[in-house]
């Protein structure tokens, strides 16, 4: 996603002018939105990676939003085997 994002920068940096005589300024915009994924996806492998590094025995789960099925459309996150736990079990440990 990384590389499609810059190939449409580079394309609408080379040709803004063609885009703009054929009224389609609008690469830019779809540069930002697939940016703000790609860096979404670094900053998770990055987190992974750094917890993984200090504390080899973390269970970590790889998910995504907001559908598990979408996994180019959705923003991955990473949660901790350990807050699987039912609400039901986590209220009355609180009480």
């Amino acid at each position: 996603m990384w590389s499609l994002a810059v190939t449409i920068w580079i394309c609408d940096r080379m040709f803004c002018t063609y885009w703009l005589s054929i009224s389609f300024p609008y690469l830019h915009a779809f540069w930002h939105v697939l940016i703000f994924f790609s860096s979404n996806e670094a900053i998770v492998i990055c987190g992974y990676l750094t917890i993984k590094y200090q504390n080899p025995q973390a269970n970590l789960h790889l998910h995504f939003w907001p559908n598990e099925n979408w996994n180019i459309l959705s923003l991955p996150y990473l949660k901790f085997h350990d807050d699987d736990i039912d609400d039901s079990i986590s209220a009355k440990l609180i009480v």
